[in-house]
């Protein structure tokens, strides 16, 4: 039990790293290297699969893609959804796993 929520952990930090790291290579790519962009879609892909709380944050931060609202409206739904679900695996993951074995 405790193993499967540290392979999520690592999962879910691993993707945060890869998020900012997107995020701050696409802010830099606008600047300098305009046909090297990380394409929309990816940046979203990236949020929708757990990058998302971190994606946000690094977004703000920089002020990367904060005009575009398609962007900043999915990247902050998500974030909220996955900070939620983050919080869910830290906190609560045991308690409900124990209840589901038990049932069985």
């Amino acid at each position: 039990m405790e193993k499967t929520r540290i392979i999520l952990l690592v999962y879910l930090g691993a993707l945060s790293i890869y998020a900012i790291t997107i995020s701050i290579y696409d802010k830099i790519a606008a600047k300098k290297y305009p046909r090297r962009r990380i394409r929309e879609r990816t940046l979203l892909l990236t949020a929708i699969v757990g990058g998302a709380p971190a994606m946000f944050i690094i977004l703000q931060f920089i002020r990367h893609k904060t005009k575009h609202l398609k962007i900043i409206a999915t990247v902050a739904a998500l974030g909220v959804l996955w900070a939620g679900i983050y919080l869910y695996i830290i906190f609560r993951f045991e308690l409900v796993w124990n209840a589901v074995i038990n049932l069985f």
